[in-house]
């Protein structure tokens, strides 16, 4: 299920896809200092899609943070897409863990999946973390989500194979 979506985010990339990129940022920043997180996710977006000029993902990473402040699920999501793979900001996992979480518990299976993979990726190799990626990787699948359905599938063999 895809739980990103929101209208008013397709709105406002509408009107601002046929700009220019400083008419764009023109049009964006007052909207995203007046706290509309719908308008940061976007300028968070713009500036790591060089939308609005040179790419820039500190600017970037301080857009998605103020709307993922706000409960804003695409900037949640993207925020930890960014600390997990270090863009923007010095590579976090427990913090890009904590925002996929939060997006994982509200029924995402891209950020289940996602949360899942860092789990495994991470430091934990506990029997415990294993169980939370598997229980996230199962949510997911069971979603549809084909890539969550190919990693349970592996992870199988792998457990099937080091039993023996």
């Amino acid at each position: 299920m895809d739980l990103m979506y929101d209208s008013e985010y397709d709105a406002l990339e509408d009107v601002i896809v046929p700009m220019k990129p400083e008419d764009a940022l023109a049009f964006l920043l007052p909207l995203a200092e007046s706290g509309n997180a719908a308008a940061q996710c976007l300028l968070a977006d713009s500036y790591d899609l060089a939308v609005v000029g040179a790419r820039d993902p500190v600017q970037s990473i301080h857009w998605y943070r103020k709307a993922a402040a706000q409960g804003y699920m695409l900037a949640e999501y993207f925020l930890g897409s960014m600390l997990a793979s270090g863009i923007g900001a010095e590579r976090d996992v427990a913090e890009a863990s904590y925002w996929m979480r939060i997006v994982a518990n509200k029924g995402d299976s891209a950020a289940q999946y996602s949360l899942a993979e860092l789990l495994l990726d991470g430091d934990d190799d506990s029997a415990l973390g294993m169980t939370e990626a598997i229980d996230w990787l199962t949510l997911s699948a069971a979603q549809g989500n084909v890539a969550a359905i190919e990693r349970l599938a592996t992870l199988r063999k792998q457990r099937s194979s080091s039993a023996l």
